[in-house]
């Protein structure tokens, strides 16, 4: 890829299904940089429906249990939790049903570093 150099850089890989990945880096006038190599991770299949205006105490979304070992994300919704989405123009809309999906990632050997959630949303 051909840029002007000088300065830095945030290179965004996306593709359906998988998490968006980005790394910068820096830029020189006429000189050639390398992005290293990346991996993308698949979303996890698991997806929760959580009901925003439910009369339950908790709601509890979580993802596949993982095979390298006996673990899975869980993510907790309170009664009471709210959400807001905010429109291409400004604006926001109250949500009332979330559809959430939680997948892992991990670094290297050192194993789980975050649990992400990707939320779906529907009035």
């Amino acid at each position: 890829m051909a840029v002007n150099g000088g300065g830095q850089l945030t290179v965004q890989y996306h593709k359906d299904g998988f998490l968006p990945v980005q790394r910068q880096i820096a830029t020189s006038w006429q000189q050639y940089a390398i992005v290293e190599d990346i991996v993308m991770i698949q979303l996890d299949p698991m997806v929760t429906p959580i009901d925003l205006t439910a009369n339950l105490p908790m709601q509890v979304a979580q993802g596949s249990e993982v095979t390298d070992g006996t673990r899975r994300a869980t993510i907790l919704f309170p009664q009471g939790t709210t959400a807001l989405m905010t429109l291409p123009d400004g604006t926001t809309q109250p949500l009332t049903q979330l559809n959430v999906r939680a997948t892992e990632y991990t670094i290297g050997e050192n194993g789980p570093k975050a649990m992400p959630a990707n939320l779906g949303t529907t009035k």
